[in-house]
């Protein structure tokens, strides 16, 4: 399986109401169970002597077998509270980026001056190649939007607003005479939408991500990507001035801007200003040069923490 695939590859999960919130928190509960139970077996069987990973089960498995655990998470505690009071305190280790706050377990953190996703997106990782994407989109100019349900772990536990309809067809007006749009929504779009949606192979997103021409998105996950490519990208939602780590990448390196839902004028302003400045993908390249000269190669870091070698 590609790294595209493992990254991408989560539970589809339909959009929420107040009402239902209870039934996503049960049946989180409920695959929690599985998931322990499931990798509880296995080690049994297979005695590992270390277990790695961003999922919770392995902290629990790791505590009830005595066996050590790496937890990965690069969410800040008070954004992600459920999944760090569920994963923690079972967690022989956390390995977070130095910039990002695990509350009261800072003692188990194993902190590190770079970013989770330049694991897998540094340049002695990933090389994009325009011929994997050829097949989808030609040789045009494109614009990538993407819509999230904000119905993960971290968003159910109070009211969250993305990037609304309204707002996007706004935004689609102001950059489709510059090249086409692709929308990517785990949301149904409206009828008079649909002819921007596509839905591409997940193992070439990345390439798709770094040759489009801006990336508009309510999810910070797609976002930090887009840092880690050096593409020029605008996040419209309301966890904005609150994730450690966009917060270092928008303020000390300039490499995303962050705009509440409710700065509409921001937001159009911004995304025509984007669109007509021939020069922004070369500045957001300079900007990730400096990004990446001043963190670590995050993979050999990774490697030689879990197997235990030097430096």
């Amino acid at each position: 399986m590609q790294i595209e695939e493992v990254e991408y590859f989560k539970y589809s999960v339909t959009r929420f109401t107040k009402s239902n919130k209870i039934k996503i928190v049960i049946g989180g509960l409920i695959d929690l169970f599985i998931q322990d139970f499931t990798l509880m077996k296995s080690c049994l069987f297979s005695r590992p002597v270390a277990l790695i990973g961003t999922d919770i089960a392995i902290t629990h498995v790791g505590w009830l077998l005595r066996i050590r655990s790496y937890v990965f998470n690069e969410d800040d505690f008070v954004v992600n509270r459920s999944f760090c009071k569920f994963a923690y305190p079972f967690a022989s280790f956390i390995i977070s980026p130095n910039v990002c706050n695990v509350g009261k377990y800072a003692f188990k953190k194993v902190g590190y001056e770079g970013y989770q996703k330049l694991a897998y997106l540094h340049p002695k990782r990933f090389r994009p190649d325009r011929s994997k994407i050829t097949e989808y989109v030609g040789h045009d100019k494109y614009f990538m939007i993407r819509l999230v349900s904000l119905s993960a772990g971290h968003d159910i536990e109070k009211d969250h607003k993305g990037l609304s309809y309204g707002d996007l067809k706004q935004v689609i007006d102001i950059v489709e005479p510059n090249g086409k749009v692709f929308i990517s929504s785990e949301k149904p779009l409206p009828q008079d939408l649909k002819k921007y949606s596509f839905n591409f192979p997940v193992n070439i997103i990345h390439h798709l991500m770094y040759y489009c021409e801006m990336f508009i998105s309510d999810s910070q996950s797609m976002t930090v990507e887009c840092c880690m490519l050096g593409v020029p990208n605008i996040r419209v939602n309301t966890f904005v001035g609150k994730i450690s780590v966009l917060e270092e990448l928008e303020r000390k390196y300039q490499l995303t801007l962050g705009i509440h839902p409710d700065e509409k004028e921001l937001l159009f302003n911004k995304v025509r200003d984007y669109s007509n400045n021939n020069e922004l993908r070369s500045l957001f390249n300079s900007r990730r040069e400096k990004m990446l000269s001043e963190k670590i190669d995050v993979t050999s870091f990774f490697f030689n923490l879990v197997t235990g070698k030097p430096n």
